[in-house]
């Protein structure tokens, strides 16, 4: 929706609303009239348009509530869809992680491969790696694919 749309759809519902404003008005200056015969006559003449002009900002209100609406719909079903195509993997690592070994070759407390998507540490996770006679020990290991490669 564009501002000429906007102005004419808010045009659009008063032309239809107006009718109903004023005597709405009209039955307002009525009762009052008992009480003050002048407020009541002013009301009717006078009060017509500010009655109009409260009954327009209602209206505008309306159509910035639907078009927030529609936004918050449209960035929720995009969101969604993105999700869907993108098929991202989440990986969460919390705690504490132990890994203890002896006369191994190779000790690793916790490995992140390359294609393990999206990886989280949170705050306070421990990683502890230790072993006796091992040649290698990793308490974390990030990236590489996975494949076994002879340094030699």
């Amino acid at each position: 929706m564009d501002k000429e749309e906007v102005e004419k759809a808010i045009q659009d519902k008063l032309e239809r609303r107006k009718r109903k404003v004023l005597t709405r008005n009209a039955m307002k200056a009525l009762f009052v009239c008992f009480k003050d015969p002048i407020g009541s006559l002013g009301q009717l003449f006078v009060g017509r348009q500010d009655a109009v002009d409260a009954e327009r900002v209602r209206i505008e209100q309306e159509i910035i509530l639907d078009l927030v609406c529609r936004i918050d719909d449209a960035l929720a079903q995009a969101a969604s869809t993105a999700q869907e195509k993108l098929s991202v993997q989440r990986c969460l690592v919390c705690g504490e992680i132990e890994a203890y070994g002896e006369g191994v070759e190779e000790i690793t407390g916790v490995s992140i491969k390359e294609d393990a998507g999206q990886v989280e540490l949170k705050p306070g996770t421990r990683i502890r790696a230790s072993g006796k006679d091992a040649k290698r020990i990793t308490g974390l290991k990030i990236g590489g694919s996975g494949k076994e490669v002879n340094d030699g």
